[in-house]
């Protein structure tokens, strides 16, 4: 299967190869729509190729441009019902209060809380979108043409899937984090704040039951998956 790596900011953003088009893993804020454009043109695709957009968490640097890519191409969006009332008002936000992995994230994002608006142009599900709800994981839907699986997966985000695929590789948004920035701030391969911590642990522990191989973070480079046990010893 053919994976295109889409770099935007301190976004990575992965379109998957599928039946007829690609399948897009998150977006990345709103002000880098057009450098996604005529990234993505490099590579010979155009949005109208897009088939479907698995948005793992309505986080807006994730969310940063769905409404306006969804219009563009047409495609299928695939999200939990609990990102739902986040994206009809185009906002980031959690229901209690989130845990930082340390001082210096907490005092960071005190002070982006100062000059990032934290918003995105809103997101309504349209009939044909496919949304998530509960715990059960659910397989791709066979006209998109991805071998794999979305996991609820809950901790840095009370709203977070991921797309486990058939093959072990994990495409994981948040759940881990891999970059310069979120090292420096936290922890390496934590993300740098999580909604539930104690649920992030658990669902590291789904990650390693179900076969994981290697781990694709939407912050930063991937990683095998056997790190994820020695994280949790």
């Amino acid at each position: 299967m053919v994976v295109v790596t889409i770099e935007l900011g301190i976004n990575r953003c992965f379109l998957l190869e599928g039946k007829g088009g690609y399948v897009l893993i998150d977006t990345a804020y709103s002000r880098y729509h057009e450098a996604f454009k005529k990234k993505i043109q490099k590579h010979g695709i155009a949005e109208k190729d897009i088939i479907g957009i698995v948005l793992t968490h309505h986080h807006d640097d994730h969310a940063g441009f769905v409404a306006e890519l969804l219009e563009a191409s047409g495609a299928m969006l695939l999200v939990h019902e609990k990102a739902l009332p986040h994206l009809a008002k185009g906002a980031s936000g959690e229901d209690d209060p989130s845990y930082y992995i340390s001082k210096r994230a907490l005092r960071y994002f005190k002070l982006m809380e100062r000059l990032h608006s934290f918003t995105f142009p809103p997101v309504i599900p349209r009939q044909g979108d496919l949304i998530l709800s509960g715990e059960e994981p659910l397989r791709m839907p066979p006209e998109l043409g991805i071998d794999g699986t979305l996991l609820y997966s809950p901790g840095h985000s009370s709203d977070h899937i991921t797309l486990f695929m058939d093959d072990g590789t994990l495409y994981c948004g948040d759940a881990f984090m891999n970059a310069g920035w979120s090292n420096f701030l936290g922890k390496k391969y934590y993300p740098v704040y999580a909604w539930n911590r104690a649920i992030l642990s658990d669902t590291w522990r789904a990650f390693v039951a179900a076969g994981a191989r290697k781990i694709m973070p939407a912050h930063g480079d991937s990683f095998d998956a056997s790190v994820v046990a020695q994280l949790l010893a």
